[in-house]
C-alpha cells in the first residue's frame, strides 16, 4: 500500500472513530472536522497519530478543537 494510501485509510478510520465517540453521522462528523481544519491536521500528523491507540487519535482531536475555538 502507497504512503498516500495509507494516510487515506487513517483518515477514514480517524472519521469513523470520531464519529462514534461523538455520536454523529458520518457526514456530521466529517463536516465538523474539516470545518475547524482537523482534516489537513490529521492527514499532516498522520506519523505522529497512526503509532498511538484511537483514545490518544480522539484526544488530540479533542485539543485540536479546543486551542481552534479559543
Amino acid at each position: 500500500m502507497s504512503e498516500e494510501m495509507r494516510r487515506v485509510a487513517y483518515f477514514a478510520h480517524a472519521v469513523e472513530m470520531y464519529k462514534k465517540a461523538k455520536n454523529q453521522s458520518g457526514r456530521e462528523a466529517f463536516a465538523n472536522l474539516r470545518r475547524i481544519g482537523a482534516d489537513q491536521y490529521i492527514y499532516d500528523m498522520f506519523e505522529l497519530l497512526h503509532v498511538h491507540g484511537t483514545e490518544y487519535l480522539l484526544e488530540e482531536l479533542d485539543a485540536y478543537a479546543a486551542k481552534r475555538a479559543a
